[in-house]
């Protein structure tokens, strides 16, 4: 110790040793003599400052600072007592701390009012409800941890988008009153197929952490899984333990292999009755919104030494313990270690379940990429459990495999059990819900998936888990799909080997015996790759690569000479005519199929015309005669029997034939359901009576193509989003900052600044399709902020000058807006609706045009992927006969 460390205040302390005044903490900042407050104690940290888990920046940010606020959340308590005995300065003075010090922070007075304002726990209806009032009473640092996820968060959102490609097919007429959703989860009974999945650092959103978690699974009957970065001991988390509680235990295998070899024997005397093994992160993953929240804040817990730096995330401060060398031959050395049933987390493909079930005869294993958190693009569980379905359903039947990722609903995990899984795993919802109410919260949380589970299984006409079954289940195929399945027919004349990111492998339904699942898979084409076929991502979202797609196709290129700085450039220039060209292919052999399909469509309208009009025919002979004239009901000048005139419509075959008779009747008694069946151009009749076929030149009649606003051409928000080089806490470290347009709102007196951003391609898109339809755009938005809006996307061309706004949308009863389609075209043969929101079009559903939402991602392609099929459509006399095929089914 230095003299300067002695010093004190005059003041004793029980044990006879002064106090420690609050300024002499303050001068104790440098590398050689750094001293922080935690608690009402002051220590000397100065010796970790080579091996702190979470580098240096933390400590050297609050150095000579209270620093309760960032260290009581994350470590177990015990931790300090690790020091040196030297290192624990003494206790502080508290009449010395500065007012100024125990204020609230701004984010801390933010968090409260949000605290104050919760509603009630019973008030919340379901999970995406819990997370969104979560956000606000978490710090930015735990809310960017929770939250975060690899990369551009890719897998994170197809996580929760793969449960929605699969559809029921329930049964019913059955008793379901006694509903039973009982389990075995790791070998034991569970009251629900779902478990708590290891999430570290609870204590970030509630003081006591791990433990509320501990004690709502264990008063709701299902079982928790404890993560190695808990922030509660070992003992704080056995004192929440409910009598016969069943407990599994996270494993992270620790660099120094001997911290683990001393563990595992302990985890059973400790009350743990199960072990998991987590492999999906060997490194963590790129966590941008983590690193970004961090701001060098955090203190990462002491588990062992790190070679990251600060400023690095959470995530990396928490994980340089861990041992990313940790290989299959390492199985059988924690197997050694520990009697206890052993599963391993985080496969992701076939191949390794089938290893790890049948090689290492580890006791289950558990589908999951880390919650999206670690590989960005990584498949989602269910894609692997279908293929798991699909190819080896043995190891289902015969083993114990769960999924974990993207569940937020009931029917989620219905689906699951249905492809085969034993149970599903819920990691960030119980953070959700221990933030906002603690115990309370996370009760919440299981009580809400316990309704929808015993709902859902009910609707779908079971009983019990055991009775789901892939049966139940369906693939549900959009048109543009469809559409890519058959082009992979006439490209490789066989039935189609669609990619499994389009179309899962048909289910098996029971054991069969599988094929060598490391067989190279055959490549495969669809419709999205060969309009945006493979290129460096960086080159698919430059300005300069931009500009040059919208020469469609391209005119060729000279190549750029041999030299260093036109390299990159010529590599682009080769990668747009490519991609120009299978444009253009793809456009016109989308555009056979669908004609293709018009003219067998037209052909069976107007044959099924036909043979109605002989029945009818024949049908009439019968009819009473006027008694008066003593003629048929209907006959012509020359009193020769004329056939009833007839009026179907020329653009669905699928409406029945209806009387001229009838018609007036139908009027009478129902305008609406008139007007729904009956054409507004009724057919010409010939001389012989027979109805004129409507003209079927494809180009006889326009279309008009209605285009959402919000997430489907542009996103807005009240804050800047960061650029596509942003660096530390958003700063751009390049020149390439975002082009936007800022938009001034004035509503209620009250004025809002927002930043409005173009979606990849969508200049080129509306110059494309402007030229095939009518633009009209149809927003839920109010008219003063999208008018402004839609000017700028205009840009003074006026292909945008129909607009329609809120005042224009149906209010459905639920608060939401739907938009009726006949206000903007009489004819729903001639209109289509591109919007990411099915309620946009569940008025007019086979209008509809599905697109996913979009909000940040720099390399989105989506509306490129759509140009093939919109220049199909306009070729159709009935844009409902090719957007209707959407729900296709394989059994």
């Amino acid at each position: 110790m230095t003299d300067s460390k002695l010093s004190r205040a005059d003041a004793p302390q029980p044990g006879g040793a002064p106090l420690v005044a609050y300024d002499e903490l303050a001068r104790h900042t440098s590398r050689d003599s750094l001293w922080v407050l935690v608690g009402d104690v002051v220590y000397d940290v100065t010796g970790l400052l080579d091996s702190h888990p979470g580098g240096t920046g933390p400590l050297l940010k609050w150095a000579g600072k209270n620093a309760t606020k960032a260290f009581a959340p994350i470590h177990p308590p015990g931790t300090l007592e690790t020091l040196p005995r030297e290192a624990t300065i003494g206790k502080i003075d508290q009449a010395t701390i500065p007012r100024a010090v125990e204020e609230m922070t701004p984010e801390e007075k933010k968090m409260k009012a949000a605290r104050d304002a919760l509603p009630p726990v019973q008030a919340v209806l379901n999970l995406a409800e819990i997370e969104a009032l979560a956000e606000g009473v978490l710090s930015a640092t735990a809310w960017g941890y929770y939250r975060s996820a690899g990369d551009d968060e890719n897998t994170f959102d197809e996580n929760r988008r793969s449960f929605k490609q699969w559809w029921f097919r329930p049964r019913v007429l059955h008793k379901i009153t006694n509903t039973d959703t009982t389990c075995r989860i790791f070998g034991h009974a569970s009251l629900l197929p779902i478990w708590a999945a290891p999430a570290a650092l609870a204590r970030l959103g509630h003081p006591d952490g791990e433990m509320n978690i501990v004690r709502a699974a264990g008063k709701e009957g299902i079982v928790y899984s404890i993560s190695s970065n808990a922030s509660c001991s070992t003992e704080e988390i056995m004192s929440a333990r409910q009598p016969g509680q069943n407990l599994v235990f996270q494993l992270y295998v620790n660099r120094d292999r001997a911290a683990t070899t001393a563990q595992l024997p302990k985890l059973r005397s400790q009350g743990y009755s199960a072990l998991m093994v987590t492999v999906d992160a060997a490194v963590a993953g790129n966590r941008e919104r983590d690193q970004r929240a961090k701001g060098g804040e955090f203190v990462g817990p002491a588990r062992g030494k790190s070679d990251a730096g600060g400023g690095a995330g959470v995530a990396l401060a928490i994980s340089g313990y861990q041992d990313p060398d940790v290989a299959w031959e390492d199985i059988p050395w924690i197997q050694s270690l520990t009697d206890l049933p052993i599963y391993v987390k985080g496969i992701q493909c076939v191949e390794d379940a089938a290893t790890a079930l049948e090689v290492y005869k580890v006791q289950g294993i558990i589908l999951s990429n880390h919650g999206g958190r670690s590989l960005d693009y990584a498949p989602p569980p269910m894609a692997i459990l279908q293929e798991l379905r699909a190819e080896r359903p043995e190891l289902l039947d015969r083993h114990e495999v769960h999924i974990d990722g993207g569940v937020t609903r009931g029917t989620d995990v219905l689906k699951a059990l249905c492809l085969g899984a034993r149970g599903v795993g819920l990691g960030r919802a119980f953070l959700y819900g221990n933030a906002l109410w603690g115990e309370e919260g996370c009760r919440r949380t299981i009580e809400i998936m316990r309704n929808e589970i015993i709902t859902g299984m009910r609707l779908m006409g079971v009983t019990r888990i055991e009775q789901l079954r892939p049966e139940l289940v369906r693939w549900a195929m959009n048109s543009l799909s469809y559409l890519s399945r058959q082009l992979d027919v006439l490209a490789t004349k066989s039935a189609p080997n669609t990619p499994r990111s389009e179309l899962p492998p048909p289910l098996a339904s029971s054991s069969s015996s599988g094929g060598d699942g490391g067989q190279a898979r055959k490549p495969t084409w669809s419709l999205k790759s060969l309009v945006a076929p493979p290129a460096p991502r960086r080159s698919l979202s430059s300005p300069a690569l931009i500009a040059t797609r919208a020469k469609d196709p391209p005119p060729p290129l000279k190549p750029a000479p041999r030299r260093p700085s036109a390299r990159r450039s010529s590599l682009r220039t080769k990668a747009t005519s490519q991609a120009g060209g299978s444009v253009a292919r793809r456009m016109l052999l989308v555009r056979v199929i669908v004609l293709v399909w018009q003219a067998m469509c037209a052909a069976v309208e107007t044959l099924g015309g036909a043979l109605t009009m002989r029945w009818l025919w024949a049908a009439r002979a019968n009819e009473p005669t006027c008694a008066e004239e003593k003629k048929p009901l209907l006959a012509d000048k020359e009193g020769l029997p004329v056939p009833p005139f007839v009026v179907r419509s020329p653009t669905d075959p699928s409406i029945p034939v209806v009387n001229a008779a009838e018609r007036a009747h139908i009027h009478l008694f129902s305008p609406e359901t008139a007007q729904a069946r009956v054409s507004r151009t009724p057919s010409p009749n010939s001389a012989s009576g027979l109805p004129i076929p409507p003209r079927r030149t494809p180009f006889h009649l326009p279309k008009t193509l209605v285009l959402d606003l919000d997430e489907t051409l542009i996103h807005s928000t009240s804050r800047p989003l960061p650029s596509f080089n942003s660096g530390l806490l958003g700063l751009s470290l390049g020149r390439r900052d975002r082009p936007h347009h800022e938009v001034e709102v004035t509503l209620g007196g009250r004025s809002t600044t927002y930043h409005v951003y173009k979606r990849p391609f969508v200049d080129y898109f509306l110059r494309k399709v402007s030229s095939w339809y009518t633009l009209v755009i149809f927003t839920a938005s109010m008219q003063e902020y999208a008018d402004p809006v839609i000017d700028w996307l205009d840009a003074g061309t006026g292909i945008l000058s129909r607009r329609l706004f809120r005042e224009s949308c149906t209010q459905l009863p639920n608060g939401s807006y739907s938009k009726d389609l006949s206000i903007v075209e009489a004819d729903l043969a001639r209109v289509a609706l591109l919007d990411n929101s099915p309620i946009s079009y569940s008025i007019n559903e086979t209008n509809g045009i599905p697109i996913e939402g979009w909000t940040h991602d720099p390399h989105d392609e989506a509306l490129l992927d759509l140009l093939p099929i919109l220049d199909s459509l306009r070729f159709t006399s009935d844009v409902r006969r090719v957007l209707g095929l959407r729900g296709f089914s394989i059994a």
